[in-house]
């Protein structure tokens, strides 16, 4: 996905979740860097599998490295 621009934060979540639904996991957004109260600059998101757990019993997590760093153009669109 790498060099793909969206128009929008949403569509690029939405086809993110679908490509990872096809390939069996699903996502999260981790992070977004506001550049003001209500616009973001920056996103990431990654496998809701990510990550370790320190409870040995019944984590779902697995250290999935899936994950999607996008940043916002100046026109308002997202580029991966």
């Amino acid at each position: 996905m790498t060099g793909m621009q969206f128009p929008s934060l949403d569509s690029l979540f939405d086809t993110y979740q679908e490509h990872a639904r096809v390939r069996g996991f699903s996502v999260v957004k981790r992070t977004s860097k506001k550049a003001s109260e209500e616009d973001y600059k920056y996103a990431l998101m990654v496998c809701d599998k990510s990550g370790t757990s320190k409870a040995q019993k019944s984590s779902k997590r697995v250290d999935c490295k899936a994950r999607l760093n996008a940043k916002k153009l100046v026109d308002g669109s997202w580029m991966v």
